[in-house]
């Protein structure tokens, strides 16, 4: 009787650390007030914007629109801050490479990464064009966004992509030194 008793215990001790562990994950969540600095500073005509309500298109939380000159962030689907960061990073590297590089540079990209897709997928960049979601991740542009953004942050890249090497991290610092 007295191993039962002790085994009872045992289970409500570990649900409710299970449940504290659950409230503080649920705390470190962000929301639609959550704001983060882009790791780059954003030309002056860009905007982050914020959404509360769910994104869209299923399963993204983030987006960059480059015709309105926007970043759009859907924080409230995101488990943690640091991944608010980590996608803000990213979505602004989406935008220094449209602003910034050359192709020069993007070629270079390819070849240290050992790239062989196009840079951008084929179909407009538009909100239509994330619905398909695989064939844009292939693009060499989201290779730079989430390699680059790594670089920057410290993090780690999405399971889609190798780690960069220290090489490609200070080629990332060269590019993203835009001159005034």
């Amino acid at each position: 009787m007295k191993a039962l008793v002790g085994a009872a215990v045992a289970a409500i001790l570990a649900g409710t650390a299970m449940l504290g562990i659950a409230y503080a994950q649920a705390a470190q969540r962000p929301d639609c007030h959550t704001r983060v600095a882009p790791p780059l500073p954003l030309p002056d005509d860009w905007t982050i914007v914020y959404h509360c309500e769910p994104p869209h298109i299923s399963g993204i939380v983030g987006m960059t629109r480059l015709g309105d000159q926007v970043i759009d962030v859907w924080p409230a689907v995101m488990d943690t801050a640091d991944q608010l960061r980590d996608t803000i990073a990213h979505e602004t590297l989406h935008v220094y490479d449209w602003l910034y590089l050359d192709s020069t540079e993007r070629q270079t990209w390819q070849t240290m990464r050992g790239l062989h897709a196009p840079w951008w997928p084929e179909e407009d960049l538009t909100a239509a064009a994330e619905l398909d979601r695989d064939r844009w991740a292939q693009a060499a542009a989201e290779d730079w966004a989430e390699v680059a953004a790594a670089c920057l942050t410290g993090s780690p890249v999405g399971h889609r992509f190798d780690p960069p090497t220290s090489e490609q991290c200070q080629f990332v610092r060269e590019a993203t030194e835009v001159q005034p």
